[in-house]
């Protein structure tokens, strides 16, 4: 059975759901603070240039929440950044922050650079800046960062965010109170960039002292629930690492700690953290089916359903894919218990909500479709439906033929797997029916099968 981890370890930020009336004023609004801000500081030079980094932060982020404007989003993050980096390293104290920015693109990088040459020349001339402007520049560089995460650009967007990590540690040295938890979350950040790039060895620091940093954090403040949303996401982003370095039974420690975590949130505040809680019961669901502890997998799984179909009724764009997810892994736990009819019912349901998903855009949801539909075959032989197993899985053999030769290599394996269980259930049709035929296409389609498999051994 083929699970599905679409959802697993979906650490990307959620932006609030705003009606779309309400973003096109907050928008508008920002733009016109922005452009307020412009003629302030071109008709008095030297002033209001932190308060046109803010504006731009916020323009930014009402950019990024309408969500059709993503480029303008990251564009006036990066102004905002290099508004921020100018006012920091206006000081001579700049070397003893810690904060290096050659790493940085341009503009931000060179930007920085010069005006630190500046400052070194001019030492002694200028009064150190204060707390606020050291740390705007690590608000910026953390929010950079997250643009250009949300842009698909996660190289781009790692060294903001390892600038942030170092801009955080200063502060926190010098504040631990005040800073720490920033810290954690701009380690939690650089863990879910490094992750992206396939860096998951290098990320498991980062998530682990964001993780440590949050139960400290916890246990030494009189109101330790602050804090819980910061190690529930931090532990839901450790268990993904953890898995994906092979540390299967560490991963399902730190996952339960995260759903348990989730539920207390949830219970006290649904509309907040159930998209959170959703995505931890899917992932530990998953890594329980893969140490075959599939009786524990089944309520995680239908937890899960539960959770998502909730959120789908009042989203169904953003959580149909999250919910056909977990329902065909459900099919396939309900499947290995013997508990058919059920698996049955849960695979259709996926089926028919990958149908639609795939219709409206084939090339994000077809790999899944496919899937969906061998999943599908499987719990149709289980009821004894050997026919309606026939018609599945060859249909899903068609979605892989046609995912294989859009991107040679990529599906191959899928597709020889594809073929196989297809095999299997004219066999099985052939023993029942003794239809004839049967048995020498299931014959040709394992020789297609052993064939693709000897050609990716040879690559």
């Amino acid at each position: 059975m083929k699970r599905d981890k679409r959802a697993v370890a979906s650490d990307r930020l959620s932006a609030p759901g705003d009606a779309a009336a309400d973003l096109a004023e907050r928008l508008s609004a920002a733009e016109e603070t922005v452009a307020k801000y412009r003629q302030l500081t071109a008709d008095y030079p030297g002033r209001y240039r932190s308060e046109l980094a803010n504006a731009l932060t916020d323009l930014s982020f009402a950019l990024m929440l309408k969500q059709d404007r993503p480029a303008e989003s990251a564009d006036a993050g990066q102004e905002a950044l290099a508004i921020r980096v100018e006012l920091t390293t206006a000081n001579p104290d700049l070397a003893r922050t810690g904060v290096g920015f050659a790493g940085l693109p341009r503009p931000i990088g060179p930007l920085a650079e010069e005006a630190a040459e500046k400052a070194a020349a001019e030492k002694g001339e200028s009064a150190a800046r204060p707390l606020p402007y050291r740390t705007d520049l690590a608000v910026g560089l953390s929010n950079l960062g997250l643009r250009l995460f949300h842009l698909d650009r996660a190289g781009d967007a790692l060294p903001f965010a390892q600038a942030a990590v170092t801009a955080y540690r200063t502060l926190a040295a010098a504040d631990p109170d005040r800073f720490r938890s920033n810290l954690a979350g701009s380690l939690s950040n650089l863990c879910i960039t490094l992750a992206e790039m396939g860096r998951p060895a290098e990320a498991l620091p980062a998530i682990e002292e964001a993780v440590a940093t949050y139960r400290e954090l916890a246990a030494a403040d009189p109101d330790p629930d602050q804090y819980r949303p910061g190690i529930a996401k931090s532990l839901h982003a450790l268990a993904a690492r953890l898995a994906e370095l092979s540390r299967t039974d560490d991963a399902l420690g730190a996952e339960r700690e995260a759903v348990a975590a989730y539920r207390e949130l949830a219970a006290a505040s649904p509309d907040r953290y159930r998209p959170g809680l959703a995505r931890a019961l899917h992932s530990l669901g998953i890594w329980l089916a893969e140490r075959g502890l599939h009786a524990d997998a089944v309520p995680v799984d239908q937890e899960a359903a539960g959770a998502y179909r909730k959120l789908a009724a009042a989203d169904p764009a953003r959580y149909w894919p999250d919910l056909a997810a977990v329902l065909s892994n459900l099919s396939g736990e309900l499947g290995e218990l013997g508990r058919h009819a059920q698996a049955l019912m849960a695979a259709d349901e996926s089926v028919s909500m990958y149908k639609k998903l795939a219709r409206a855009d084939a090339a994000t949801y077809s790999p899944a479709l496919a899937s969906a539909l061998t999943n599908l075959s499987i719990a149709y032989v289980g009821v004894g439906r050997a026919s309606d197993a026939i018609g599945s899985s060859r249909e899903g053999v068609t979605v892989y033929r046609r995912l294989a030769a859009a991107s040679p290599g990529y599906y191959d394996t899928a597709l020889a797997d594809s073929l196989d269980n297809l095999a299997h259930c004219l066999n099985i049709e052939a023993l029942n029916q003794s239809i004839g035929g049967r048995a020498g296409k299931a014959r040709k389609l394992r020789e297609e099968a052993a064939k693709i498999r000897v050609s990716i051994d040879r690559s």
